[in-house]
């Protein structure tokens, strides 16, 4: 193959003499035959020309990752429920920080320290345990403006879309202390949560 390779040249270099005004008395008659080479010998030379400086393939850019965005609950009971089932199961969890966050900034206050609160639900917990029943608008309960009795927060709560909220904890049902009365408040974005029971 290098030969063939070679010959190709000859015939190449040969040919340019030939048009540069050499006289053809001074060609040989090898020289001749090199000129006829084959296409296939031609072509052999044009590739190895042609791929002698790859060409860098680009690396492709990484996808980026979709930061997820937080998933809003529905408005009304149906999502009052769902935002006290959120709170409720973070505590069974163990999240006292993110269940702290659901608290409205007036029963926040209320309660002192996150670490007073903690404290305070980890207790409660460990005799509540991990099953409860959630119910909105319970009947025979008192009403919204009685259940909030006048207290410090009362003027934050939007009375005509808040929805009370029961919880009871299946392990404390014979204790009066099972059960917890909520009051779910609308804000822009969302709820927070007041307790009055």
């Amino acid at each position: 193959m290098r030969r063939a390779v070679v010959g190709g040249l000859v015939a190449v270099v040969l040919v340019a003499a030939c048009r540069a005004g050499v006289p053809s008395s001074t060609l040989t008659p090898t020289a001749r035959a090199a000129v006829t080479a084959p296409a296939s010998q031609a072509t052999l030379l044009a590739t190895a020309t042609a791929t002698a400086t790859p060409i860098p393939t680009p690396t492709p850019l990484p996808t980026p990752t979709p930061t997820p965005t937080a998933r809003p609950f529905a408005t009304g009971t149906e999502g009052a429920l769902a935002f006290v089932h959120t709170y409720e199961d973070y505590l069974i969890a163990g999240l006292y920080r993110k269940a702290w966050t659901m608290l409205g900034p007036g029963w926040q206050a209320y309660l002192g320290t996150m670490s007073t609160y903690t404290a305070e639900r980890t207790a409660y917990m460990r005799s509540a345990g991990k099953r409860y029943t959630a119910e909105a608008n319970p009947p025979n309960t008192k009403s919204l403006t009685d259940w909030l009795n006048s207290a410090d927060y009362s003027s934050s709560i939007d009375m005509t879309n808040a929805v009370l909220v029961k919880v009871s904890w299946n392990a404390l049902w014979y204790d009066n202390a099972g059960w917890e009365m909520w009051i779910v408040n609308p804000v822009p974005g969302g709820w927070e949560l007041y307790e009055v029971r």
